[in-house]
């Protein structure tokens, strides 16, 4: 998707990979997705503690998302904090540190099994996301964003909602002063 400004001009966008160490950070707080993997052949698995556990071959195994995306094994102690500093290169940690998190980090899926649209997903939020930073004041009306607690989904959803809807919570949305002759255009 390409970000395009028709009209006007403006500054700066913001770095690239902070957009996305938002988003990462975002999907991980948020993604109440279940990988589901199926066993080939017997396997076992043992836990740090040394409990071993036997997966029998056609066994279906169900990992809720939110698990892994918040081990504080694997996280750091933070792991309850919105921390988007997490997932730029400069906090980088040795090469066992990343590859738990690598496995860790599964809102789209894992292993050979990852979502063909989480790419087009990315690009969209993130534009999106981007024109509206950019382009309007936002401002929380309401209860405020940070007191708005967040229900797990329904069955099989992948989606979390905010209690009773979101009664309460609002946003005060303004053009940016400066910005009123700019158009938005987006294309794939």
């Amino acid at each position: 998707m390409i970000l395009e400004v028709v009209t006007g001009s403006f500054a700066r966008i913001r770095a690239e990979a902070e957009n996305a160490a938002v988003v990462e950070e975002k999907n991980g707080k948020r993604s109440a997705t279940f990988n589901i993997a199926e066993f080939e052949e017997n396997t076992s698995v043992t836990t740090p503690e040394g409990t071993t556990y036997i997966l029998k071959k056609d066994t279906d195994l169900q990992l809720p998302a939110g698990v892994a995306h918040y081990e504080d094994s694997v996280w750091g102690a933070d792991v309850n904090v919105f921390n988007p500093e997490r997932f730029l290169p400069s906090s980088k940690g040795s090469t066992e540190d990343e590859r738990k998190r690598k496995a860790a980090y599964i809102p789209f899926g894992g292993g050979r099994h990852l979502c063909p649209g989480r790419n087009l997903a990315l690009a969209e939020i993130i534009g999106s996301a981007s024109a509206l930073l950019l382009g309007f004041e936002i401002e929380a009306v309401g209860m405020g964003f940070g007191n708005v607690k967040m229900l797990g989904p329904q069955l099989a959803g992948a989606t979390v909602r905010p209690e009773r809807y979101g009664a309460g919570l609002g946003a005060e949305i303004a053009m940016r002063q400066g910005w009123e002759d700019v158009e938005w255009r987006f294309e794939c």
